[in-house]
């Protein structure tokens, strides 16, 4: 399915290439968006984060990990092997969120939530 080579093709990039960190969440919502925008009516409902978790284990390997943050009902993180440590990778993580980052996964998830209203303005 082209939705999820398209998430293969940033967490390649972005993620392994780059050394960038994204929470699993975003990367499904990501995937999620894909699919509204290229293949509307097809329902994502039954595609969970465990899912796509299973999928780029299969894919990547061991050229990605996976940290599960501290704080409760947190997504965990996705990011390249390469890097330290998980804890490490959190603390980047937040330090760098900006405000570019929070107004694009902001944007992600209005995508998301309310696909037919942005479509009408």
């Amino acid at each position: 399915m082209k939705a999820y080579a398209s998430i293969c093709t940033y967490v390649e990039s972005s993620l392994i290439a780059d050394g960038n960190v994204e929470r699993m969440t975003m990367l499904h919502d990501k995937y999620v968006t894909f699919v509204q925008e290229h293949i509307p009516g097809y329902s994502t409902d039954q595609f969970r984060t465990a899912r796509m978790k299973e999928c780029l284990v299969n894919h990547f390997g061991n050229r990605i990990k996976f940290w599960l943050p501290s704080r409760r009902f947190t997504s965990e993180l996705v990011y390249a092997a390469d890097l330290d440590t998980g804890e490490a990778v959190q603390t980047a993580y937040e330090a760098a969120a900006s405000d570019d980052r929070v107004l694009a996964d902001a944007a992600t998830i209005l995508r998301r939530e309310h696909p037919s209203q942005l479509r009408q303005q």
